[in-house]
């Protein structure tokens, strides 16, 4: 279909073939020298992330701070509970949905880490995220975890060094002096024996959505 172009000020008229005129306004949101504008773009440097780490399925940088997303397929996992009264710990095999853990790093320190959960793989900035379900983060869950004094520190090499500290985070003692509500089982030994009768028993489990502003990964990475 052919069409004829007119310009009128700021306005361009298009009228078609078939008789249809369109008007487009077209408006100057920032004049610069030519000289500063080929300096600008000499400032814009490329990313080159390098490899990432295995499981890293997002990142983002803006300024000094990186954000890392590590995925977690469904899988048992064996969590430590921490038995404050007599101060023994017990390990429990857990069966857990997606879960994707989100790290923020500034000069070679991990200054936050969240949690959430889905039941279907997040491909998406604005798929919604759930609760992981699990203490020791504030908030009800929803919140930073709760590192004590501990301070991660990586090393030269980031981005091996920061898959490290993902592990690691299962290997921690979870106790009960952060209060949550499950996904479903009563405890730990309840979601255990729940585990090993159904290994699948994630699909069933019932995790809270999160507050507005924090139940995306859109959301994460603008907080703080």
């Amino acid at each position: 279909m052919n069409s004829h172009h007119f310009l009128a000020g700021t306005m361009e008229i298009t009228i078609s073939d078939d008789g249809i005129v369109s008007f487009e306004e077209t408006k100057i949101l920032k004049q610069v020298t030519l000289a500063d504008f080929v300096d600008n773009l000499k400032s814009i440097k490329p990313l080159s992330t390098g490899f990432l780490p295995n499981g890293c399925i997002l990142y983002h940088r803006e300024g000094a701070k990186s954000t890392y997303v590590f995925e977690e397929t469904p899988q048992i996992r064996v969590l430590n509970w921490m038995h404050r009264s007599t101060n023994t710990v017990t390990p429990y095999p857990i069966s857990m949905p997606f879960i994707y853990w989100i790290l923020k790093v500034q000069d070679k320190n991990v200054v936050s880490i969240r949690g959430r959960a889905s039941m279907v793989p997040v491909r998406d900035m604005n798929q919604k995220l759930l609760c992981m379900g699990l203490p020791n983060f504030y908030d009800g869950g929803q919140g930073e975890m709760c590192r004590g004094s501990t301070r991660v520190t990586l090393g030269d090499n980031i981005h091996s060094s920061i898959r490290k500290a993902v592990n690691d985070l299962w290997d921690t003692n979870w106790n009960g002096d952060l209060s949550v509500d499950l996904p479903g089982p009563r405890d730990f030994e309840d979601w255990a024996e729940k585990t090993i009768v159904d290994p699948l028993y994630w699909t069933k489990l019932k995790h809270e959505p999160c507050r507005t502003n924090w139940d995306t990964f859109g959301g994460l990475i603008e907080s703080d």
